[in-house]
């Protein structure tokens, strides 16, 4: 059973009672269904927001300052979706503008925790907002942690360092870095700033970092952060470079406990992209253990392939292909996601296609020349800036959901 008091807190932040399906088209690889979320949803996070079995949909509303909250059913439907607002930085003027959203566990309650990348656009200064979950539902007064610049996109969190609390990780949309912010008691220790160095002279076009990924690609254990950095044309990764001294056991039979030994850092490395890449994912595409990662080539061009690059590298190391490029027969322009929406035992990919309106499935086929079958289109109505991927009704393969920035909706495809 669902956690009634969490239903009750969320419907109270109802600011919109909008209609929650406005249209729907059937594909052979899907059904797509639209909902309407808070003004230019610039990014969306699937993941369970209460005690109940179901998925459930959150996206970052960039314009509209704020975050929704879409309660899933099991089936593959969502409730109308439920809004809160951002506060104000602490210097004054309009409130944060919501840029990207994780959710994890802050403390250790085991209750879900909204993550939030808060742009501020001014000289107040950027911030990562933390809404926690409590036993009468998610807080709607957030902790602020204050990260100095003013243009964080997107955020992601994992346990970098493997000391038991949460770390977070947001990408800088104006200059060539990511900011770490390693999780300590009750909170995080100041953000650090990695640079991902840029050719000379460095490119007077392109974004940078703005859609993160976690996981291990040099499988030595520790979560690492991909990035797509569009001024350097390039993949960006950043290895975790944390010692820790295991646990041994002492004389009297008690072991010691497990610590960090020496400071927290990362180290940064770029790997050729095919284009400028943008919207970003990462799996498994060719089923041999390691990750690889998929980004649209030349966002707001008429380019129509992604880029694929396969990991490579052997166990604690790193290493990837060079770009392969799929053609999915049309303009690439904006959102991308991996997962399992075929059955096979690699991974898929679907990446939205802006001259149909569409998202295009490639499913993994080695025996093809790229890699893939396909592509097989789903309309969506309009465009699809970020995407994410999960099993939304139970019938073993992954969906996708993904966030219509000009429309304000999140589009929800399910694969038969």
């Amino acid at each position: 059973m669902r956690d009634t008091a969490f239903r009750i807190l969320v419907l109270s932040f109802l600011v919109l009672g909008l209609s929650a399906v406005v249209a729907a088209s059937a594909s052979a690889y899907g059904i797509s269904q639209t909902y309407p979320t808070g003004s230019r949803p610039i990014d969306v996070e699937i993941s369970k927001l209460d005690s109940g079995p179901t998925l459930d949909v959150v996206t970052a509303n960039r314009d509209g300052r704020n975050i929704s909250i879409l309660l899933g059913d099991g089936a593959g439907t969502f409730t109308a979706n439920t809004q809160v607002e951002l506060p104000q930085p602490a210097g004054g003027g309009p409130r944060y503008s919501a840029t990207g959203v994780a959710i994890g566990r802050f403390n250790k309650d085991k209750r879900p925790d909204l993550f939030v990348a808060g742009s501020d656009f001014g000289p107040s200064g950027d911030a990562l907002l933390v809404f926690r979950g409590t036993a009468a539902g998610l807080n709607p007064t957030p902790k602020v942690f204050p990260v100095g610049t003013e243009s964080v996109q997107d955020v992601v969190v994992a346990d970098f360092d493997r000391d038991g609390r949460l770390d977070a990780a947001l990408g800088d949309s104006k200059g060539s870095s990511v900011y770490t912010l390693f999780g300590k008691k009750g909170g995080f220790k100041k953000a650090k700033q990695t640079t991902f160095a840029l050719p000379d002279p460095s490119p007077s076009v392109g974004s940078e970092p703005q859609f993160l990924e976690v996981g291990d690609f040099n499988r030595d254990k520790f979560p690492d952060v991909a990035a797509a950095v569009g001024r350097l044309r390039a993949f960006g990764v950043l290895y975790t470079k944390t010692k820790v001294k295991k646990p041994r056991r002492k004389k009297n039979g008690t072991r010691t406990k497990k610590r960090i030994v020496g400071k927290q850092k990362f180290k940064s490395k770029t790997y050729p992209s095919g284009g400028m890449p943008y919207g970003f994912a990462s799996g498994d595409l060719n089923d041999d253990g390691r990750l690889d990662l998929a980004s649209p080539d030349d966002y707001g061009s008429s380019n129509d392939t992604v880029s694929v690059i396969y990991g490579t590298g052997k166990k604690k190391s790193a290493g990837f292909t060079a770009p392969q490029q799929v053609d999915i027969g049309g303009d690439v322009a904006g959102g991308t996601a991996i997962g399992d929406y075929g059955g096979s035992p690699a991974d898929d990919l679907v990446s939205y296609n802006a001259s149909t309106l569409t998202v295009s499935y490639l499913i993994s086929d080695p025996a093809e020349p790229d890699g893939f079958q396909g592509p097989v289109d789903v309309s969506v109505f309009s465009d699809v800036i970020a995407m994410r991927s999960a099993d939304l009704n139970g019938d073993g393969l992954e969906d996708f959901v993904g966030a219509q920035f000009n429309d304000g909706n999140v589009a929800v495809s399910l694969s038969d």
